[in-house]
């Protein structure tokens, strides 16, 4: 009984043929050089060619059948320099919380269409939040983490210098989004403070200090040893919808090296 490798059926046209191994690669053996030479440099064409546009397409951010322009949220996370959207030129700028909040931002505020950061300093982190167009910066004052470098404010950005608990919503009207990164621990009354907060906005995004211990000196905390359980204190009735805990990589023994990062959307028909 003859092998299968020793003979290989080929339908085509309608006629069946057997055709031997043997003689099949006897006409590969016979075959023009030059055809074989041209056929193996126009592949290898083809396939530079279409790995260069698979490259340019992951450049873009965009697939192969899209023909037509980025949305204003696809262009701002493929410019956001995710592993460093700190505060240029400081030791915060590589700090792994910043991705965690961009990353809610983008997953919870992809439709807002105004943005509110408490607290920000002169290099503001809804900077990145490109897709937004209206942008508001609030702060009893600007932060300078750098004296002498360039303020990262762009024009497009709208600066209030005011203490938080006394500014008003313009028009009296909640923000889509809102983000407040490792300020609560720094007021008086974290309960009210927070509460402003969430009533403030549609989403919150809000960053404080997981368990650091109690600190002294340059830190300037009124709160210390935050819990989970002491942010649900502050925001009660308001639940986050989604909470997590970032850990920085760092060589220290301290345990100074944790954020939590909680999400809290508010109902429509709740208070402003």
């Amino acid at each position: 009984m003859p092998s299968a490798s020793n003979n290989v059926t080929v339908t085509g046209c309608g006629n069946d043929s057997s055709i031997k191994g043997g003689e099949s690669r006897h006409a590969r053996k016979n075959a023009n050089p030059r055809i074989t030479t041209v056929l193996a440099i126009a592949t290898l064409l083809v396939f530079f060619s279409f790995s260069t546009k698979m490259m340019k397409v992951a450049q873009e951010g965009q697939k192969p059948s899209e023909g037509k322009e980025r949305s204003p949220l696809s262009y701002a996370v493929a410019n956001a320099p995710v592993g460093s959207l700190g505060p240029k030129d400081t030791d915060r700028l590589h700090l792994r919380y910043y991705d965690s909040l961009f990353y809610a931002a983008m997953q919870f505020g992809s439709k807002a269409k105004s943005i509110i950061e408490v607290g920000c300093g002169y290099d503001p982190f809804l900077k990145y939040m490109t897709w937004i167009p209206e942008k508001l910066c609030v702060a009893p004052y600007f932060a300078d983490y750098v004296k002498g470098k360039e303020n990262h404010i762009g024009a497009d950005i709208e600066q209030v210098t005011a203490d938080f608990m006394d500014f008003k919503l313009p028009n009296d009207r909640a923000f889509d989004l809102l983000i407040c990164s490792q300020v609560i621990e720094h007021v008086e009354n974290p309960k009210d403070f927070m509460q402003k907060l969430i009533r403030s906005a549609r989403i919150s995004i809000i960053s404080v200090p997981y368990q650091w211990k109690t600190c002294v000196g340059k830190c300037g905390h009124k709160s210390h040893e935050i819990s989970y359980n002491k942010t649900l204190e502050w925001s009660y009735p308001y639940v986050p919808i989604v909470s997590t805990i970032v850990k920085e990589k760092s060589d220290r023994s301290s345990t100074n090296n944790r954020r939590i990062v909680l999400v809290f959307e508010r109902d429509d028909d709740d208070d402003a």
